[in-house]
C-alpha cells in the first residue's frame, strides 16, 4: 500500500469535470486532474459491475497501489495532481503484470 497522506479521500475527491486528462491502457483507465500545488495523490475505484466479488475488488486495489508504490519516485518526479485509477469496461480479471505494464506505459507517455 501507499502512504495514507497521498491517497485521495472522499473529502478531497475531484468533482470538477474541467481540466482533466484521460489515459487508457489495456486494463486501466486513468483520469488525471493536474494541480501544481498539491504534489501527487492517488485513488483506485473498483466497481461491482466489473468485479463482482469483494475479494476481487480488494485484490485489484492492492495490486494497483503496489504498482504505484514501486514507481512512486517516477510519479513524483514527472507529475503533480490527482490520479483516479479504475478498471476498463469489459476487463474481468486483470493480472498484476498487466497493471504494472499500464502504469509503466502511463509513465512512459509523460517522459516522451
Amino acid at each position: 500500500m501507499i502512504e495514507r497522506k497521498i491517497r485521495i479521500t472522499r473529502d478531497i475527491f475531484p468533482t470538477s469535470r474541467t481540466e482533466r486528462r484521460f489515459f487508457s491502457g489495456d486494463v486501466l483507465l486513468v483520469t488525471y486532474y493536474p494541480k501544481q500545488e498539491i504534489g501527487v495523490m492517488f485513488t483506485v475505484i473498483a466497481s461491482k459491475k466489473s468485479l463482482k466479488l469483494a475479494v476481487e475488488r480488494n485484490q485489484f486495489k492492492r495490486w494497483v497501489y503496489e504498482a504505484i508504490r514501486e514507481r512512486m519516485l517516477d510519479f513524483q518526479a514527472a507529475w503533480s495532481g490527482k490520479f483516479v485509477f479504475s478498471l476498463k469496461k469489459g476487463v474481468t480479471k486483470p493480472s498484476f503484470q498487466q497493471i504494472q505494464e499500464d502504469i509503466n506505459t502511463l509513465l512512459g507517455q509523460k517522459n516522451t
